[in-house]
């Protein structure tokens, strides 16, 4: 399993020690021996852990939308995300096969009703540098 851990700072200069984040990162790094990497980004910043389940060689994270440049972390598997993926992005082409590019971009749709249409066991951390949230 995954792990995932981030910083949002929104006191003083509302930047992120790297050296912090990088220790988080340390500390779950036995929840996903696979990869790592962390992610920075003014007051944000997301580090990741992974073991490796699904897109062996396309899901390092954090998963960065190239479009907008949101971010991810994800730990969890998304059980219908093949179907997900055919519902709302059948004529896209994605960068990987997995599940959690699905994820990232579900992200940017309006509304988020799309939720309700989840399945499986997933926890994740999400950042969108245009609007701060």
């Amino acid at each position: 399993m995954c792990g995932i851990a981030g910083i949002l700072n929104r006191h003083k200069d509302h930047t992120v020690d790297r050296t912090l984040l990088v220790r988080m990162g340390e500390a779950i790094a036995h929840r996903g021996p696979d990869d790592s990497g962390e992610y920075l980004n003014g007051s944000v910043g997301l580090a990741h852990r992974r073991l490796s389940v699904i897109d062996l060689a396309g899901g390092h994270q954090p998963m960065i939308n190239d479009t907008n440049g949101s971010a991810i972390i994800y730990n969890g598997e998304l059980y219908n995300f093949r179907e997900l993926h055919a519902q709302y992005f059948a004529d896209q082409k994605f960068n990987t096969s997995s599940d959690t590019e699905v994820l990232l971009r579900l992200l940017n749709f309006e509304s988020v009703g799309w939720l309700e249409e989840l399945n499986g066991m997933i926890a994740f951390a999400a950042w969108d540098p245009a609007s701060e949230t």
